[in-house]
């Protein structure tokens, strides 16, 4: 059966908590505050069954204005709204912001409740719904349906629950296969349990004993019970209010705005590209850099606006922009959020998200505002696209994974995401957004440059050290598979430790070169005793880092060739020891450490690392006490 959640708004006073009560039996004022005030602060929760035999949640919001970041912590996953109006006042301020907020997070279906209706003459409950049509006829909800009731004396609320009914048939099941999702609204111990963590399950489904991630703190924990509607059970699903007993975390580890998520599916981000528009009433622009308040699921906190077409949207506007936040959120394609102006704190618009990875605005050009109109789009084609966004590098498997799509309708679609060059494909065939690729393209050619730049004799930067300019969790694997990319487009130079832009070569100065004699000289002169880097340091007069440098260098232009670590032989050297080992065992069979040592004329400190050498290039093989030729 279709689970749903029920959410109401309207102006404070306006008997919002005392309608869910007629309709529940629950009283949904828990905190002391909110008895002695006789107003609502923060979300109240109460389950009730409708005439079909539905059980459904109600969520019962604040309507004063000192409490509207509450009310959309609460707002967010609801299916139907209930506008409470009352009687007497008619369409208040509050109504409107709560009317604006309904409109922006885009909730499909409302019903108007007048209350308090055994106060007032009928004649004047015909002139406040005529108000209430007015308000309503530039809104989705211009046809909603008006209910009349009186929560104290049980007028109407019979005919509430039909209609709520009614709507209920006409709703989309929500998808239970996708990924785990539930934001947390409120956290809190209790006693013989532990840490209890309530919420709208937004997504997917979550099963007792799962382990969940808790973001973006970046915790895991172990479901231990599931209560729905105040009853344990072993799964909950989208579309149900549930209450999450966590194992191993306390409660100040999840609190409101943290997010209960499919492990490794969701990243926590603190930048968003998104489609924003403000309310035509609004008395202000949107300036470009404006700090505003930003409401998401059930996070609220600072955010930069900074818009990517123009400077300012007016009143009424749509446009692009990026959200730079004060702190990491989860979000996800398509996610609808709000935003109030800085000071004074009044809602000015909204928007929806359309990149959860983006790169820095300030390198927008055309291809990436052509991806950003695709996205807000919305097809199916745009959503794949985002999955590859989101990963910046996605295996099919994985892709297909997250979808949701059949495999031959994805294959399709990454066939015109290719075809437009949205795409590109890398070995194996893994994929990435083409405004990805060159992003780190950018970063890591420059990187190149600066190291060039900086160590003009070393031939290349270490693999590991180059990775650190692009995202912390990518992975070796995909790593290596885009290094290959750059490789075969002939951007860069790379072997097993090493990368390099393809146009350089180190260029050692004048000064340099006659140290680079000198060294060639010592390796030279000494055979296989040559000198460890400290030493060479002290022979030459110049420090160990830089000696370091000129040895690469000359392993680079294959003068050299490191045995093990600290110990190099000029390959000169090392050719004429090989060819005395191999012709030994050639005619022998076979050598120990102590004939290589009289062999060689040289000490154990020496030979030793030497024909281990011959071991690692699989020139021989070590066979008790002995070696021989492979």
């Amino acid at each position: 059966m279709q689970s749903v959640i029920i959410g109401t708004a309207g102006h404070v006073d306006h008997g919002k908590t005392t309608l869910i009560r007629a309709l529940t039996g629950v009283d949904t004022d828990r905190l002391k505050e909110e008895k002695e005030r006789k107003l609502t602060i923060d979300l109240g929760f109460a389950p009730f069954d409708l005439p079909s035999g539905r059980r459904v949640s109600v969520i019962d919001v604040p309507g004063h204005k000192k409490f509207m970041g509450n009310m959309l912590a609460g707002i967010g996953g609801i299916d139907l709204v209930l506008l409470v109006i009352d009687a007497n006042e008619g369409v208040m301020p509050q109504t409107r912001e709560h009317l604006e907020v309904i409109s922006l997070l885009q909730i499909k279906k409302m019903l108007v409740v007048l209350t308090k209706i055994d106060t007032v003459e009928v004649e004047w409950l015909d002139l406040v719904e005529e108000e209430v049509r007015e308000e309503l006829k530039d809104t989705p909800y211009k046809d909603a349906e008006i209910v009349r009731v009186s929560a104290v004396k049980g007028i109407g609320i019979e005919k509430l629950k039909f209609k709520i009914d009614e709507i209920i048939d006409t709703l989309e099941p929500k998808d239970i296969n996708a990924p785990l999702r539930l934001p947390v609204d409120r956290s809190f111990k209790m006693k013989g349990f532990g840490t209890v963590i309530t919420g709208t399950l937004l997504a997917g489904k979550v099963k007792k004993d799962q382990q969940v991630d808790i973001l973006p703190q970046g915790l895991t924990c172990r479901v231990r019970n599931i209560e729905v509607h105040n009853q344990p059970v072993n799964e909950a699903y989208a579309g149900q209010r549930v209450a999450l007993n966590l194992a191993g975390v306390e409660k100040e580890d999840v609190p409101r705005g943290s997010v209960i998520a499919q492990p490794g599916f969701f990243k926590p981000t603190d930048r968003l590209d998104v489609e924003i528009e403000v309310l035509p009433d609004f008395p202000y622009p949107l300036k470009h850099a404006s700090r505003v308040h930003f409401h998401i699921g059930t996070s609220d906190l600072l955010a930069k606006v900074y818009l990517l077409e123009k400077k300012e949207l007016l009143p009424g506007e749509k446009g692009f922009a990026q959200l730079e936040l004060a702190d990491k959120i989860v979000a996800y394609y398509q996610d609808l959020f709000i935003i109030r102006f800085y000071s004074p704190v009044k809602t000015m618009g909204g928007g929806r998200v359309l990149n959860v990875n983006p790169g820095l605005y300030r390198k927008y050009g055309e291809e990436e505002m052509a991806e950003l109109k695709l996205l807000a789009g919305g097809s199916s084609e745009d959503l794949v696209l985002q999955q590859i966004l989101r990963h910046g590098i996605i295996s099919p498997s994985e892709l297909l994974k997250e979808a949701k799509l059949a495999e031959k309708e994805l294959d399709e679609l990454l066939e015109k995401l290719l075809d437009k060059e949205m795409i590109i494909e890398l070995g194996d065939g893994y994929l990435m957004a083409l405004t990805v690729y060159r992003d780190w393209k950018k970063r890591i050619l420059k990187k190149l440059e600066e190291f060039h730049k900086e160590n003009h004799l070393k031939p290349g930067i270490s693999r590991a050290e180059l990775k650190q300019v692009l995202p912390d969790k990518l992975t070796t694997q995909k790593y290596d598979l885009f290094l290959e990319k750059l490789l075969k487009s002939g951007e860069i130079r790379l072997d097993q430790y090493m990368v390099a832009l393809a146009s350089f070569e180190p260029q050692p100065i004048k000064e340099e070169e006659k140290i680079l004699k000198e060294i060639k000289k010592i390796f030279a002169d000494k055979g296989i005793e040559t000198p460890g880097i400290k030493e060479l340091a002290r022979e030459i007069k110049i420090d160990e880092k830089k000696v370091q440098e000129y040895l690469e260098y000359l392993m680079y232009l294959g003068e050299i060739v490191q045995i093990r670590d600290g110990y190099y032989l000029s390959v000169s050297v090392l050719n004429e020891v090989q060819d005395k080992v191999v012709n030994y065992l050639k005619e022998k069979g076979e050598i120990t450490l102590a004939e290589a040592r009289d062999l060689l004329e040289s000490s154990r400190k020496y030979t030793l690392p030497i024909m281990e050498y011959f071991d690692q290039i699989n020139l021989t093989r070590r066979k008790d006490n002995v070696r021989v030729l492979i």
